[in-house]
């Protein structure tokens, strides 16, 4: 469970998920999306899913995250790079926090970590899908799904 990671944007630094409250969310092998983008493409993986009951019915969902830049020009990860989670088929964009290690834009060619997190109200089990999403993506989000589950769970 790695360690601190500086908030970015308009959301704080997401806690280092520890604890006995804190459950790992068991990943698929390689769980990786990428996004085209007019002058290059943006790689996604999730490297680490994590979860904890907020109160009943309200969970959060933190994800350890690469970004690979292939683009030709610097890329910086904010929210709008993961829109949504889906569980139990529903989405969820309500992101509670976002950071960022050891660089804010990463240089092409370069990867970076992140941590984001998302409050959710039904229980992270089964399918569960991150989207991915670049500044200037010539098409729709692209979803990793981070579990080898194939059937979303009960909400």
């Amino acid at each position: 469970m790695g360690g601190f990671f500086p908030a970015q944007g308009d959301k704080p630094a997401c806690q280092v998920p520890s604890g006995d409250a804190w459950r790992s969310i068991p990943l698929q092998d390689h769980p990786t999306g990428q996004v085209r983008v007019d002058d290059g493409s943006l790689t996604f993986t999730v490297k680490a899913a994590y979860w904890r009951q907020l109160e009943p019915g309200v969970w959060q969902v933190i994800l350890d995250t690469a970004m690979e830049n292939d683009r030709t020009k610097d890329q910086g990860q904010t929210t709008g790079n993961y829109p949504y989670l889906i569980i139990a088929k529903r989405t969820f964009d309500d992101r509670t926090c976002l950071g960022v290690k050891d660089v804010t834009y990463t240089k092409p060619n370069r990867v970076a970590d992140g941590r984001v997190g998302f409050k959710v109200s039904c229980m992270p089990a089964g399918d569960i899908i991150l989207g991915v999403d670049g500044d200037t993506s010539t098409g729709r989000p692209q979803g990793i799904h981070l579990t080898a589950a194939t059937e979303p769970s009960e909400c």
